[in-house]
């Protein structure tokens, strides 16, 4: 199988610069490794979605809850919100990056994949 980079860097070294996949939606289709990553034995995704971060009222609505997110915390964010709100479902799954390089854009890409769970609202849209 082809190497796994880790987000670990040696402290000499610059760290990694993650962004929003490139040439979204279009990439599902015309990017090799980011459907090897998707589709293959690595995250074997089903669903994908671009999420916005939540808005100021879906803020607020969670605050009013009793739900107060916190940074790098989506498991607990997912699960205390679901408790608290009706219609509120946790969607398990990645969130995906692409790693942002200075190199030629012939260079191959590289995406990387991080655990996250966000939520649904009775609409089916994940926020």
């Amino acid at each position: 199988p082809p190497p796994r980079e880790s987000l670990w860097r040696p402290p000499t070294q610059p760290p990694l610069r993650l962004g929003f996949p490139d040439g979204w939606p279009d990439s599902f289709r015309s990017c090799p490794p980011l459907k090897r990553l998707l589709g293959g034995s690595h995250l074997r995704g089903s669903r994908c979605r671009a999420v916005e971060p939540p808005s100021a009222a879906e803020l607020t609505a969670a605050a009013a809850a009793g739900v107060v997110p916190l940074p790098l915390r989506s498991f607990a964010n997912a699960t205390r919100l679901a408790e608290a709100s009706v219609g509120t479902s946790v969607v398990r799954g990645f969130c995906v990056f692409e790693r942002l390089r200075d190199e030629p854009s012939g260079a191959e890409r590289i995406f990387v994949g991080v655990r996250h769970w966000w939520n649904a609202d009775a609409t089916g849209r994940w926020v």
